[in-house]
């Protein structure tokens, strides 16, 4: 049974066989039938072919999915997985305003109503209106949806070849696979002016709800790069005259004595476990570290990141200034 739907009125055949309804007792008669219902707005009227068909549903909802279906919910489960789903007041506006995203279907409780129905008549995007309980079981469980979730494409990323365009601070994830780490870094990465992200293509996390909220919408303005060999892209970006810096925890230089040479920066972070490969940190122009009081062991990667890009940004941003005071001079 579709959320939104109630039986219909029954059409069985009177004494005289007529086959009309009876009239409700104590009702006005309609030519017959039942008065019709009131209609749903119109952000409400969307296509429920996908969502609601019974008793099954399409193939590509059913595949991995072993959990019993709930009576009377046609609709995806565990979607809060997936990486075509975003869920989350600010990750679904960022959403919903990327035109490279495509507008599935955006479902929101009753009291998120009044928030999303400019977005939707701004955008056409299909809407349905759900319960709290519906989108639990829709997003799956330890999934904080804040009463909203948009079914919509996979993030776009850029490929290898697309480097050579690129500029400013670059940030490279060597073997981050937490998704809250990444879209914190993301966030950050937005937050301090870097101009791209660059993931592996195997040992990266998917792009999915979690980093979507973690990075609070950032991923939708944020470039990111997905490449096969993250050696590869060094050399390339070496070429292109970025400095390639990598952050350790036993670097050569500490941050706050940190001087560019170049406006132009790859940023090389580890795994909290394991660093900065040895393959990347030999690759290195610079190893930097930051530091931290005794008794504190390390970072968080993504507390490192913000720290990291802040003075990256502040060495850049000088080293300009100082330019152009020079240029002025002369």
């Amino acid at each position: 049974m579709p959320f939104n739907s109630r039986p219909a009125p029954s059409r069985k055949s009177n004494a005289g066989g007529t086959g009309a309804a009876p009239r409700r007792a104590g009702g006005r008669s309609n030519g017959g039938g039942f008065a019709p219902r009131a209609s749903r707005p119109e952000y409400d009227r969307a296509p429920r072919a996908e969502y609601d068909r019974a008793p099954s549903r399409p193939s590509y909802e059913r595949e991995n999915d072993e959990r019993p279906r709930k009576q009377g919910i046609a609709a995806p489960r565990n979607a809060g997985k997936r990486d075509d789903f975003v869920y989350g007041v600010h990750p679904v506006i960022a959403a919903l305003k990327n035109p490279r995203r495509v507008k599935k279907l955006l479902m929101f409780t009753p009291q998120k109503q009044k928030l999303f129905q400019e977005y939707v008549r701004e955008t056409g995007v299909p809407a349905r209106t759900v319960t709290v309980r519906e989108l639990d079981e829709i997003m799956g469980e330890g999934v904080t949806h804040q009463g909203v979730a948009f079914h919509t494409s996979h993030v776009k990323t850029g490929a290898e070849t697309e480097l050579r365009n690129a500029k400013g601070i670059l940030v490279m994830l060597d073997d981050i696979t937490d998704p809250h780490n990444v879209g914190a870094i993301i966030r950050s990465c937005a937050a301090f002016g870097a101009t791209g992200v660059i993931i592996q293509e195997k040992n990266s996390p998917p792009l999915n709800g979690v980093i979507a909220k973690t990075s609070a919408g950032a991923i939708e303005n944020m470039p990111i790069y997905r490449v096969e060999n993250l050696s590869r892209s060094v050399t390339t970006l070496r070429r292109l005259n970025f400095e390639i810096v990598a952050l350790t925890a036993d670097g050569e230089t500490e941050l706050p004595r940190f001087q560019p040479k170049s406006k132009n920066i790859l940023l090389i972070l580890g795994s909290e476990a394991e660093g900065v490969r040895e393959a990347s940190v030999g690759k290195a122009d610079v190893t930097l570290r930051i530091p931290i009081d005794e008794g504190t062991e390390s970072l968080n990667v993504s507390n490192a990141a913000a720290v990291t890009l802040y003075e990256c940004r502040r060495a850049t941003l000088n080293k300009s200034r100082e330019a152009e005071l020079k240029n002025a001079i002369l």
